[in-house]
């Protein structure tokens, strides 16, 4: 049985593997991974809106909707699972105590849960912040998108797409923090779930990064 030392740097090594599998394979071929691909369609979208058309108005405010009220949602859910997490800190009698002074306290005093606790505030923390920051450019976004050359020369598709991108970093990011959660709520049994955990997520990933891609890439031989 590994003890939770080996199991943190296992873990780490497991997740951090995947990762630069990842980005060599994105360097070799740019449309590998679902965010990749999504960033040069949203660049696509972009121009497409802007051009101008019938309808094109109403199409851009209501899917920049759907993304501002998902980015909301998700980040709404880190607030509470964030409370969730509170309500697991060891209480020092019945006397209220600052919360991140009790964690750090029991951390440094050797208690491990407590440092699998820190971390799962943290990562539940900067998924609020991820989604936050989504929201806020999707609602930039949302008012500069049909803005016309016309009317403002420097609103290029160009700016827009970047911003529109850098909300779907956000978005990415947020959602790969939910991932990356799993293991240390797992580690909580024990050592030994956080490293089947963290070979689940990484299966988890790979299949949301690669899989529809690697399944629309692949031949139907049924079909000819």
């Amino acid at each position: 049985m590994p003890n939770d030392l080996s199991a943190g740097v296992a873990s780490f090594l497991i997740i951090a593997c995947y990762y630069l599998y990842r980005q060599l394979r994105v360097h070799k071929n740019p449309l590998y991974s679902m965010k990749s691909m999504n960033t040069f369609a949203r660049d696509a979208w972009v121009e497409s809106m802007m051009a101008g058309g019938p309808g094109k108005e109403i199409l851009a405010v209501q899917t920049l909707r759907n993304s501002t009220m998902t980015a909301t949602f998700f980040a709404s859910t880190a607030i509470l699972l964030v409370i969730g997490v509170l309500n697991l800190v060891p209480r020092n009698g019945a006397v209220p105590t600052a919360v991140f002074e009790v964690l750090y306290s029991h951390a440094t005093a050797g208690d491990v849960g407590a440092f699998k606790l820190l971390i799962l505030l943290a990562q539940y923390f900067w998924t609020f912040f991820c989604f936050s920051l989504a929201v806020r450019i999707y609602n930039h976004v949302s008012f500069l998108i049909n803005i016309t050359r016309s009317q403002c020369a420097f609103i290029t598709p160009t700016l827009v797409a970047d911003l529109i991108n850098r909300a779907g970093h956000y978005y990415s990011l947020g959602m790969h923090t939910y991932y990356l959660s799993l293991p240390v709520l797992f580690w909580l049994f024990g050592p030994l779930y956080l490293i089947i955990a963290s070979l689940g997520v990484v299966v988890l990933m790979y299949h949301a990064d690669h899989g529809i891609l690697k399944q629309r890439s692949t031949p139907n031989a049924s079909n000819g």
